[in-house]
């Protein structure tokens, strides 16, 4: 606003003032006609004339003319209300008009402007007199004191005066331009200067100014030439507010230079200008100070600079110390037990040896204690692993409280734990074995219905100069057992224990090399094949040895034997040796014999059946009460990490178990049995241990009919596809389809690749079922180039096992190349086909390459999903998983992988296919937030059948290409 109040503006509006002022006080002096005198004039001759025209018609004593006289001057005269003829004796004569109601009669006798009274003489004496009421003045007809009439002239003095002052005024301010007592030399050479000048008077008005500053820091449409330098928007650099003292001013005052002083102002864009200001006097011959010269340094690109380095700068503190907490989070991670918050397994351990050597060399005792909740399987079943998580968490509080910081408190593995102990009397390592079993059978608040939980702890002290940690170990693992097997929630040291309960040395089979030969157990020994034949790599008795052996024992049977065999299953073995090479692979199955011996009775035997799989024979057998613990132990051992050359591997095992006679009176019935409990526990999850019953039995039955109905349909060739298009959701058209394969029983019935994909891998059918598909492929692609134009592709899932597999893949990729339609054709393959890098990385994928076949790589993100390994890759299409892509609208996280993926396909020039759309708003983020053109879910449509095609054609061109 203060841009439009200009010099020129002010003196007009003050000019104009002036000549209003005048006109006012030339109204109050009455030098201007005055509407109401002139009105009162008027009203006296009125009544002075009619007093003489009714005074005549009085002398005549006409009082019917009178009277009319009256009411014709009231009807013309709308100011008059009322006109009367009082006698002398104060008697109304003649009236008109209803003179009582509006006559007054005056204070002093004399006329008002209202009422008129006019005397009647005789010869000079009174005879009466003649009385006229006139209608109040019209005081609106002034406005302030100023008559209406003149308003107009006013208005029009104001308007035309104030455009005739500013005209006046702006042609003579220009020929008296300030800038002009500036020489034009002297403003050409601060033109060529770089940074901003300002020139001012002593009142702070500009008289200079410079181009640098008007085109770099600031100015205004009419130009600052006489404008107050002190009313721009001047800021304080370093805060942002209003500058407090302007340098200027202050060189001035002080009458001294002031140099480099930080401001800054807002240039007509509103950004920010940084600004170093000097100012210096201008002094006249007589040394009197005449103005002020200031010059600007637009400095803003360098303090943005030393801005960005700050902002780095800190960024750069922020990364270190997110650095630091995140090592700190790392080495609690690896040193801690992610649920409780103990040490791990590996930490204990570590820090245990550490122990253990500072023991020694103080010549001091350790006690080793290791703790197991008992039931515990009973409380995950019967109150959930949420409860179990609980329990656990509890039991290391308790653990720590009592314990202290002193000692040592780990997880040893499942719910058993390990304490490693100073205390070195015998009473007072017992007494904070009792403290701690007290302790926690005290709390009732872990269990609904305020059950209890009870511990079994058994108690092992560094005896010797030769006991190791792996002793201190396996004497509290005894201890614990004779707990557990003499009544739980009881703790048992084993120095206390009798000798003929206490294991002298190793246990069988726990070798430390592979040329060792194991002692055999006293069961074995009695067996006529116990030196018969021995695993090579293991050390531990043949499966052919083992199994002769339970056949001796059932032949050797007159009643009431009972003993149970498991059969023990590793999962990932061929895994690890595809991944890191057979020395590896045979190292870690030593290590997990190992392991097993450790974790069994001297009377039981451990057996090497085949490359993956252990035989448990566990005798004696009292009920399942005894050899519950013993399974349970044995799967939670092999749940720990396995240290092998610098890597950290895990391995899963399943374990299936069958009690003689009970489940079978051979060793084929127990074998059969065992194994289908087995596969239950394959069925449910990874390191599971199942319990064969009767109704496996019915399961293993209705197993091998669904085995002889799939090899009868593979047989036959009972199956079909179904086609699921892939669509490009931008140009909103089908690119592709997905085969997927069916089963078509003998009644029509449809059956999905879940109910028997799993099957066919395991029997080996899954070769034959693959080539069934690509036949069905092929003959497929004419009614699909009919239905959608030519030019869409077809993808073909191959199973991990096949990629990989030659015999079955040179077949089948020359069989894809005499199609005709190779180039159509994309083999969909999961992550695991591709790790570790094999026969399909190198050997078929340049197959593929010649022929024109495309591959891609199904369920992204849902296996290994290694970056590393994903650049040695050759595919040329991601499906990203749609566990990603269900709800991804609302799902951050997810938003922020698939990003990731998004960027990662775009970088090594994969296409990005979403699977499983099925809404819209699924759909409206991948075309919004992402670069993914193509997609493919039951928002399309769902799989359909070549006799339904036409119907999905429709489907997809109507319904859902068009929203897309």
């Amino acid at each position: 606003m203060k841009r439009f109040i200009t010099p020129t503006f002010q003196i007009s509006v003050g000019l104009l003032s002036l000549t209003m002022s005048l006109i006012f006080i030339a109204v109050s002096f009455g030098l201007v006609p005055n509407g109401a005198g002139a009105a009162l004039e008027a009203r006296g001759r009125i009544s002075e004339n009619l007093a003489i025209q009714l005074a005549n018609l009085a002398g005549r004593n006409d009082t019917v003319a009178i009277k009319e006289t009256m009411e014709s001057v009231i009807s013309r005269n709308p100011e008059i209300l009322s006109i009367a003829i009082r006698g002398a004796d104060g008697k109304l004569l003649v009236e008109a008009g209803g003179h009582d109601v509006y006559w007054i009669e005056p204070a002093d006798g004399k006329s008002t402007a209202t009422h008129m009274l006019v005397p009647l003489r005789d010869a000079d004496a009174p005879q009466g007199g003649i009385e006229i009421v006139f209608r109040p003045l019209d005081t609106k007809e002034n406005i302030l004191g100023v008559p209406r009439a003149i308003m107009p002239f006013i208005g029009f003095i104001g308007i035309a005066g104030f455009a005739g002052y500013y005209f006046v005024l702006k042609r003579s301010l220009r020929e008296l331009d300030p800038g002009r007592a500036i020489p034009e030399r002297v403003k050409e050479a601060f033109d060529t200067l770089a940074e901003g000048v300002l020139i001012m008077d002593e009142r702070e008005y500009v008289l200079l100014v410079n181009e640098a500053f008007v085109k770099n820091i600031y100015t205004i449409p009419e130009g600052l030439l006489g404008i107050d330098a002190s009313e721009l928007p001047w800021l304080l650099a370093d805060e942002g507010t209003q500058a407090p003292e302007l340098p200027w001013r202050a060189a001035m005052r002080d009458e001294k230079p002031v140099l480099g002083v930080s401001m800054g102002i807002h240039d007509r864009f509103g950004n920010q200008r940084r600004l170093l200001v000097n100012a210096t006097r201008i002094l006249d011959g007589r040394g009197t100070v005449r103005g002020v010269i200031a010059t600007f340094d637009d400095v803003t690109v360098l303090h943005q600079t030393n801005e960005q380095l700050h902002i780095s700068i800190d960024h750069l503190h922020i990364s270190q110390l997110k650095i630091s907490e995140q090592n700190q989070q790392l080495q609690r991670l690896a040193t801690s037990d992610p649920l409780t918050g103990c040490l791990n397994r590996r930490t204990f351990f570590a820090e245990a040896e550490v122990a253990l050597q500072n023991a020694r060399r103080q010549s001091q005792r350790l006690s080793f204690l290791m703790l197991d909740a008992d039931h515990f399987k009973s409380i995950n079943d019967r109150f959930g692993h949420v409860t179990g998580d609980r329990v656990l968490i509890g039991l290391v509080d308790v653990m720590k409280q009592i314990c202290g910081e002193g000692n040592l408190v780990g997880r040893y593995g499942g719910e058993e734990f390990c304490i490693l102990s100073g205390i070195s009397a015998e009473q007072d390592v017992e007494r904070l074995a009792d403290e701690i079993r007290l302790a926690i059978s005290g709390v009732a608040t872990w269990l609904p219905n305020g059950e209890r939980v009870t511990v079994s702890i058994g108690i092992a002290s560094l005896t010797d100069v030769g006991c190791e940690i792996a002793d201190m170990v396996k004497r509290a693992d005894e201890a614990l057992y004779a707990a557990k097997t003499s009544g739980r929630n009881r703790f048992v040291n084993w120095s206390r224990m009798s000798p003929q309960s206490q294991a002298p040395g190793l246990r069988p089979a726990q070798t430390t090399g592979r040329k060792e030969s194991p002692t055999p157990s006293p069961v074995l020994a009695k067996s006529r094949v116990a030196q018969k034949s021995h695993d090579e790599l293991t050390g531990l008795p043949s499966g052919e040895a083992a199994i002769e052996y339970i056949d001796a024992m059932i032949r050797d049977d007159i009643g009431g034997r009972c003993f149970a065999i498991a059969r023990i299953d590793i999962g990932n073995l061929e895994y690890f040796n595809d991944r890191y090479g057979r020395n590896v692979a045979d190292a870690l199955l030593v290590k997990i014999s190992q392991r097993i011996v450790s974790k069994i009775r001297r009377s039981d035997m451990l057996a090497r059946l085949n490359a993956n799989e252990f035989l448990l024979l566990l005798e004696p057998f009292e009920g399942m009460q005894q050899i519950e613990p013993i399974v349970e132990r044995v799967r939670n051992e092999l749940k720990h990490p396995f240290l092998m050359e610098e890597h950290e591997l895990f391995c899963s095992c399943c374990i299936g178990v069958s009690v003689y006679p009970e489940h079978g009176r051979s060793y084929e019935d127990l074998r059969r049995n065992a194994d289908n409990a087995m596969f239950q526990a394959k069925q449910s999850a990874k390191g599971e241990v199942v319990f064969f019953d009767i109704n496996m039995m019915q399961a293993a039955t209705a197993r091998m009919e669904a085995e002889q109905r799939l090899r009868r349909a593979v047989r036959d060739r009972r199956f079909c596809c179904a086609f699921q298009p892939k669509v490009d959701i931008m140009e909103r058209r089908v690119v592709g389809f997905e085969a997927l394969v069916r089963l078509r029983d003998d009644d029509g019935e449809i059956h999905l690749p879940d109910e028997f994909i799993g099957l066919a891998t395991e029997l080996g059918l899954i070769d034959q079922i693959t080539n069934c598909v690509l036949d069905i492929v092929i003959k497929s692609v004419d009614q699909l180039d009919a239905a959608f134009g030519s030019g869409t592709t077809v993808s073909i899932n191959v199973a991990a096992t096949l990629a990989n597999d030659l015999e079955f893949m040179l077949p089948f990729t020359r069989a894809i190349r005499d199609s005709k339609v190779p180039d159509r054709i994309i083999l969909e393959l999961t992550e695991d086909s591709f790790i570790p890098k094999g026969a399909f990385q190198s050997v078929i994928v340049p197959i593929l390459r010649d022929i024109g076949i495309r591959v891609s790589i199904d369920d992204f993100g849902t296996g290994y999903s290694s970056l590393s390994a994903l650049a040695d890759i050759t595919a040329d299409e991601i499906k990203v998983d749609r566990s990603f892509i269900s709800g991804i609208h609302r799902r951050p996280r997810n938003q922020s992988i698939l990003r990731a993926i998004n960027s990662l396909g775009f970088a090594l020039n994969m296409t990005i296919v979403a699977e499983g759309v099925e809404t819209f708003e699924e759909l409206a983020y991948l075309q919004a937030a992402t670069s993914i053109r193509q997609a493919q879910g039951f928002y399309f449509s769902e799989p359909f059948y070549l006799e339904d095609m036409s119907g999905a054609n429709n489907f997809l061109s109507e319904r859902r290409l068009a929203e897309a």
